[in-house]
């Protein structure tokens, strides 16, 4: 266990390798080889590894700053019907900042009525 005291951190104990921290370094070794494929730096590796792991708290972006949110629970509260949000993850922009990747679901007729809603407000 890491220890922590003040301005120390002691090394980290190998003697007593869990098997979550095995499963841990097998998701950072696929990651990397991912990024390796791909080509990208490890200057841009490293930032997502600590947030992925939350070794490092990013600020992020609150859904509650997206017009797209605010459209879609407008709607909501309009129609009563609902255009499902749901964080898939981030994309984090620079080393200090992270955007979530919504996926939005519902019926199609229901999205057709959103965008209709839309078009309506536009200027709102």
């Amino acid at each position: 266990m890491i220890e922590q005291t003040d301005n120390f951190e002691s090394n980290f104990d190998y003697d007593n390798i869990t098997f979550e921290h095995k499963e841990a370094i097998k998701e950072v070794i696929t990651i990397l080889k991912d990024c390796e494929s791909k080509g990208v730096p490890l200057n841009m590796i490293i930032p997502m590894l600590r947030v992925k792991f939350g070794v490092e708290d990013i600020p992020e972006m609150s859904l509650d700053e997206s017009e797209m949110i605010k459209l879609a629970r407008q709607f909501q509260e309009k129609t009563g019907q609902s255009i499902g949000e749901t964080i898939q993850g981030y994309s984090l922009r620079g080393e200090n900042y992270k955007v979530p990747h919504i996926s939005f679901s519902s019926d199609l007729d229901t999205l057709e009525e959103f965008l209709k809603f839309v078009k309506e407000n536009k200027n709102d």
